[in-house]
């Protein structure tokens, strides 16, 4: 899922774009504590340069390889982190919807439904705008994922059934 957005950042920017989709990568695979370093490396380069895109997405691995780790606390601070650079700074629609997804599944997580529920429609709201058919599939499954906590099956199941449609 490479983000075209990184195209028009500059060499050391794209460099660090690189080593954050790296450590995506290894979080995709689950190995959490490679994911970490180079989540951590891009962090490092992103602040230096002041590159807030990658920063958000630094934050976001950070708090998703934590939330994996049922480390929440840690996750949240990630996240929150995130949120402040989204709060100082322009961003990406493709980074701030992926932190407020992530932010969703923390609190699903930690069942704090209100809160999950509110990041998951940011995140939903975002991905419509931009068209990004991944995002809006992993976002009908967080919803799954919330009101399964709540346990109504209901809605889980129409989520569930929303997000079937954008496995294609």
């Amino acid at each position: 899922r490479g983000e075209p957005m990184f195209l028009h950042l500059g060499k050391m920017d794209r460099y660090a774009a690189s080593i954050s989709n790296i450590g995506y990568t290894y979080l995709q695979m689950g190995n959490l504590n490679l994911a970490q370093v180079y989540a951590e490396k891009a962090l490092a380069l992103a602040e230096r340069h002041n590159v807030p895109v990658i920063q958000i997405f630094a934050f976001s691995h950070l708090g998703d390889i934590a939330r994996r780790r049922q480390e929440y606390n840690a996750a949240e601070s990630f996240f929150q982190r995130g949120l402040t650079v989204i709060e100082k700074t322009p961003t990406s629609s493709v980074a701030n919807s992926r932190l407020y997804y992530l932010l969703g599944c923390l609190y699903t997580d930690m069942k704090r439904f209100s809160e999950a529920r509110q990041y998951l429609d940011s995140s939903l709201a975002l991905s419509q705008r931009g068209n990004m058919r991944f995002r809006i599939k992993d976002t009908f499954e967080g919803f799954q994922h919330l009101y399964e906590g709540m346990k109504n099956y209901e809605m889980a199941y129409k989520y569930q059934s929303l997000a079937v449609l954008y496995k294609d």
